[in-house]
């Protein structure tokens, strides 16, 4: 049985052990605090505000939102296939997460990082909050 339940959730996960991690443990925080590949911008927004607008954004375009959690200051989103057509060598499959980070800065002001395991995913996910949050 055992046998069965970890061939099970190899098969689930693709073979990645990044990916059975994250099966079994959920979204890591930490995978998004050492990612490599961010996008960051200061806003001249109060972090909770900021927070929820993001969260709006999100929303608004009908994202799935695994995680959303004002106390780490964070927000995990995936399902971005209909929004993001890139070229197909940087396509990204409708769960491939985009993490986003929020941290208060003097002034009133706020660090917004967006990171995803798909740069170009992140990128344009990085383009599309960064101009609507400068718009309003």
């Amino acid at each position: 049985m055992r046998l069965f339940l970890m061939v099970l959730i190899v098969l689930i996960a693709g073979c990645s052990p990044h990916e059975i991690k994250k099966l079994i443990l959920g979204t890591s925080l930490y995978d998004f605090k050492v990612a490599e590949k961010k996008f960051t911008k200061i806003v001249a927004l109060p972090t909770e505000d900021c927070f929820n607008r993001v969260h709006d954004i999100l929303a608004d375009k009908k994202v799935i939102i695994q995680k959303s959690d004002f106390k780490n200051k964070l927000i995990v989103a995936y399902g971005f296939r209909d929004f993001f057509k890139p070229k197909a060598a940087d396509a990204a499959i409708s769960t491939t997460e985009v993490g986003i980070l929020f941290k208060e800065m003097p002034e009133g002001k706020t660090e917004i990082t967006i990171i995803s395991d798909n740069y170009s995913l992140g990128e344009f996910v990085a383009n599309d909050i960064f101009s609507k949050l400068e718009s309003n």
